[in-house]
């Protein structure tokens, strides 16, 4: 599916509902190794489980371009979200991430605490969608993750982060003091390189 190597100028590279699964995104993270201008990458939707999130590796850790990272409707349940906490702890360059609908949270394992604490060690991520993961392995509803747990960090030690989506199915009291607080925040501008201050007369 992916051969040679990605042309060294691509910065956006968006391949949803694109059914290619683990031995693709394996393919695709040999495909794209080399490229240092990629910012922003899409995988929504592209049949990705868990098994298959460690092929992520080896570029999210190396990577200083990547800015956006978009995972929504893969699989990845609490083991892949386990690794890809993992993986993003030492990534510097993603700012916003689209977890949406990948089937994590509820579990005895302590993943939604980890992911607290990822939120609270990364600085460089700023933006986190994690909405519609209600579902478990047995297909029951349960109220989305542990939010007790993700709002004491965003009102805490997550200060940096400025956008954080999640369904409103919460209590009502907490979402409505989680929407006041995220409200206020706003996305810092980004430096344009090479314009240092001026000189004075």
């Amino acid at each position: 599916m992916f051969e040679g190597s990605l042309p060294s100028n691509i910065s956006i590279l968006t391949l949803d509902y694109n059914q290619f699964g683990n031995e693709g995104l394996f393919n695709l993270m040999n495909y794209i190794k080399t490229c240092k201008s990629l910012k922003y990458l899409s995988l929504a939707y592209c049949n990705i489980d868990e098994k298959g999130v460690n092929y992520l590796d080896k570029f999210l850790s190396s990577t200083t371009t990547l800015e956006t990272l978009i995972l929504q409707g893969n699989p990845l349940k609490n083991a892949g979200m386990s690794e890809l906490i993992s993986i993003l702890y030492n990534n510097s360059s993603i700012e916003e991430i689209n977890l949406n609908n990948v089937l994590f949270g509820n579990d005895p394992e302590g993943v939604v605490s980890n992911f607290a604490n990822l939120m609270a060690s990364n600085q460089t991520l700023i933006v986190y969608h994690i909405k519609f993961n209600f579902v478990t392995d047995q297909g029951k509803l349960f109220l989305i993750l542990d939010f007790e747990v993700i709002f004491k960090s965003l009102k805490e030690s997550c200060t940096h982060i400025c956008q954080f989506s999640i369904d409103e199915k919460i209590n009502k009291a907490l979402f409505d003091e989680y929407f006041k607080m995220m409200k206020g925040r706003k996305r810092p501008k980004k430096k344009v390189k090479g314009k240092g201050k001026g000189k004075g007369k």
